[in-house]
């Protein structure tokens, strides 16, 4: 569905499903992007700013809530939209 590499992809560590878009963590970048769940297309990306080989496991809370792991400083962040 995804060819890792076109989309920026280097080193995909986290993956979440969440109102058809499937969320990818890189590790590498420490970037988060988002992709259409039908057709793989690439919707959007975040970056995180976190030093390599930061981001690890990603998840939804039922509220929306995006939760990040940080394996190198053993930290979790929580981000949330503002409107």
């Amino acid at each position: 569905l995804i060819d890792g590499a076109t989309a920026g992809l280097s080193a995909p560590s986290g993956l979440a499903l969440h109102e058809g878009l499937i969320f990818v963590t890189d590790n590498e970048s420490s970037k988060i992007f988002a992709f259409d769940m039908g057709d793989g297309t690439l919707i959007d990306w975040l970056d995180t700013g976190l030093p390599t080989g930061s981001l690890m496991g990603i998840n939804f809370a039922p509220d929306g809530t995006l939760w990040l792991v940080d394996a190198v400083e053993n930290r979790i962040f929580r981000i949330t939209a503002k409107f």
